[in-house]
């Protein structure tokens, strides 16, 4: 196995325990009970621009699958290892593309959180009601925002 196989596993391996970290341990929980606001998707966009987006999505569907399932949200454990390894793997494509320009970078990040909205929007609509799906769409805006403001944040100290 060449060096490069090799570093790639480690980050994956890597990038998976912090998306666990970071959506565990750095969490907000919404004060309806409806969930938490994490620092995940943070480190997800980190690892896509980083490392691509094999990296990033498969750091991505790992760690936020297993945050699900320590976290008594197993039931969407599959559908957030399907729903975060696209935005990362999106992520990674389009950020690619546009390493030296920021702002396209931002609109790379809102185009893969769209990925996780609209998941997540089928997801709940499988075990809720459209009105109970709806407002997660709502909550999930939110944790996209921080997440990307989280990146805005450190894009200029870390690049």
């Amino acid at each position: 196995m060449g060096k490069l196989k090799t570093q790639h596993i480690v980050y994956t391996a890597l990038g998976a325990a912090l998306v666990l970290v970071a959506t565990q341990f750095l969490a907000f929980a919404l004060p309806s009970g409806a969930g938490y606001i994490n620092l995940g998707d943070s480190v997800i966009l980190m690892l896509s621009f980083l490392f691509g987006p094999i990296v990033g999505g498969v750091a991505g569907g790992l760690g936020s699958m297993t945050a699900d399932l320590l976290g008594g949200y197993a039931v969407y454990a599959p559908f957030s290892a399907v729903i975060k390894f696209l935005e990362g793997v999106l992520a990674g494509l389009l950020t690619n593309r546009f390493k030296k320009i920021y702002w396209r970078q931002l609109g790379a990040y809102f185009a893969s959180g769209s990925v996780v909205l609209f998941g997540y929007f089928w997801a709940d609509l499988i075990f809720f009601d459209a009105k109970i799906a709806l407002l997660g769409v709502l909550f999930n805006l939110v944790q996209i925002v921080v997440s990307i403001l989280v990146v805005s944040l450190l894009y200029k100290p870390l690049f």
